[in-house]
């Protein structure tokens, strides 16, 4: 009885040793952003002129992004979104951001979890058919990449522009007017790294 038994236990033994081997011979996974990938996301988005006595509008959308990271920690990317507006009075219309830009990734390749901040040269347009407003300027942010595997990943980012206003055209008649504009994104969406 005690022989069959204590054979059993060595066995258990060596295939628990084998087993721990085995475990330390494969790589732990490495969440390596470096090269290109594109994304998609889901964004909430508000915005307002600066010099006009109008409440912030606010509304919903999505985004696209394409992007290259140089290493693990830097990177360029070009981003398209459009929004839903709906304002308290009067009808949608369309909000839309076009981004070129650098971010910075933190933490190290083994970290699922990746701080980040961002910058880019921003284009905004809104327009309903009959009112038309472009402009151009900065925007700065900030979020979070959250690897779900070794390639895909969850990304929240909150994103705030500042905005000249180049152009206006109302029903048709076009003017420049003097005048800022500010905007609010707050994104989540999946990046493929390729």
């Amino acid at each position: 009885m005690i022989k069959p038994l204590f054979r059993i236990l060595i066995i258990g033994a060596f295939m628990a040793m084998a087993g721990d081997l085995n475990a330390q011979s494969v790589n732990p996974p490495e969440y390596d952003n470096t090269g290109f990938y594109g994304g998609v996301s889901f964004m909430i988005a508000a915005w307002s002129l600066e010099d006009a006595d109008i409440d912030p509008d606010g509304g919903a959308g999505l985004g696209f992004e394409i992007g290259y990271n140089t290493n693990p920690h830097f990177g360029l990317f070009v981003s398209v979104d459009g929004s839903s507006m709906m304002p308290e009075d009067g009808d949608r219309y369309t909000l839309s951001h076009f981004d070129v830009g650098l971010q910075g990734t933190f933490r190290d390749l083994s970290n699922r979890v990746k701080p980040r901040v961002r910058a880019a040269f921003t284009g905004l347009g809104a327009s309903d058919g009959n009112f038309e407003f472009t402009g151009r300027g900065l925007s700065v942010g900030g979020g979070v990449q959250i690897f779900l595997s070794e390639r895909l990943s969850f990304n929240g980012d909150l994103t705030l522009g500042w905005v000249n206003i180049s152009a206006e055209s109302v029903e048709g008649e076009g003017f420049f007017p003097e005048g800022t504009a500010s905007s609010a994104r707050i994104r989540t969406g999946l990046n493929y790294q390729f």
